[in-house]
């Protein structure tokens, strides 16, 4: 059963979930602090699973996977928090859920939290708990808090921006790397129209964000320190000034280390494929020569791991550094 190449088990609060009633799942592992989430789409004519077992909002379920083909890539579990559990007209009963670390980093704070002189991977483990963190740390520059009412997880997103680094939880392990670091990290060698190597790309597109990027990048970071004064990013550009209420020279510089998604790849389902590892690429024309234009490396970004109707793929972004615009006006 092609169901068993990825989903073992599902442990609802009631007791394990026949599979056989499984429509389609969708594992969505994110390279930011909006997952891992979870989507399960049951026929549940009979409603088993909603009324006898009885799934509720913040019930906690787990989640048994593991990819038979490719046993060494992942074969663990992780609990997830259900969010909502609505129901069509023809009893399909859908679960989605989200990661149970990072939904209670989304809580908010029901009291102040103060991070004074503490590094940026001090206030990560404080507020983001795992069994390892793989995490590149800087020097103590901003003191943090959090106010009552305040979600953790806004606090976790400025200091990214403030660093200029990825963080997201992936199968128990905390993320914490620039996007440079993640490009180089490649595990993975996929081609398309290549029936000479193993490793195929079924279907892609090509995303073009250079405007999105050119927005950001277009602009002088500026900030304030109680020591220097008046303080601006160390980057020359010809664009306007934008105030970030930074207050060191090493924060502004981050601002612009950026990633472009280029590539949203289809593949079939690999449960090694996973956010925060790269990939050679090499696409191909009829003729077999490589397109020029496209990337040759990519490091991966959110990745879903999707079962229906005995089919199980993987469909992920491919993202890369982007330092500066190409602008030429």
């Amino acid at each position: 059963m092609a169901l068993k190449h990825f989903i073992q088990k599902i442990i609802l609060p009631g007791g394990e979930a026949d599979l056989n009633h499984l429509q389609e799942a969708a594992l969505i592992e994110k390279a930011d602090l909006s997952g891992p989430s979870l989507v399960l789409r049951f026929n549940d004519l009979d409603a088993i699973i909603k009324d006898e077992i009885g799934i509720r909002q913040f019930d906690e379920i787990t989640l048994v996977y593991a990819d038979i083909l490719y046993r060494n890539a992942v074969n663990r579990q992780d609990k997830f928090i259900v969010l909502n559990h609505p129901e069509s007209h023809q009893r399909i009963l859908t679960l989605n859920c989200l990661e149970k670390t990072i939904f209670k980093a989304t809580l908010p704070s029901k009291k102040a939290r103060f991070f004074t002189g503490k590094t940026d991977l001090d206030v990560i483990k404080a507020l983001l708990p795992a069994g390892k963190y793989d995490a590149k740390e800087g020097p103590v520059i901003e003191d943090h808090h959090i106010l009552p009412g305040e979600r953790p997880t806004n606090l976790l997103r400025r200091i990214c921006r403030e660093r200029g680094q990825l963080l997201f939880l992936r199968r128990g392990e905390v993320i914490y790397q620039p996007i440079e670091e993640l490009y180089n990290r490649v595990e993975f060698d996929y081609h398309y129209r290549d029936t000479r190597k193993p490793e195929q790309i079924v279907d892609y597109r090509w995303l073009d964000n250079q405007e999105k990027v050119r927005d950001r990048l277009d602009r002088h970071f500026v900030g304030w320190s109680d020591t220097e004064g008046y303080i601006k990013a160390d980057v020359k550009t010809e664009f306007g000034k934008e105030w970030t209420g930074f207050q060191s020279r090493y924060t502004l510089n981050k601002q612009h280390l950026l990633h472009e998604v280029v590539l949203d790849m289809l593949w079939d389902g690999h449960g090694g494929i996973r956010p925060g590892v790269a990939a050679k690429t090499t696409f191909r024309k009829l003729s077999a020569k490589p397109y020029k234009k496209l990337p040759t490396q990519v490091a991966f970004g959110n990745v879903t791991h999707w079962y229906r109707t005995n089919k199980y793929q993987c469909r992920a972004q491919g993202i890369i550094p982007q330092r500066k615009t190409n602008r030429k006006d």
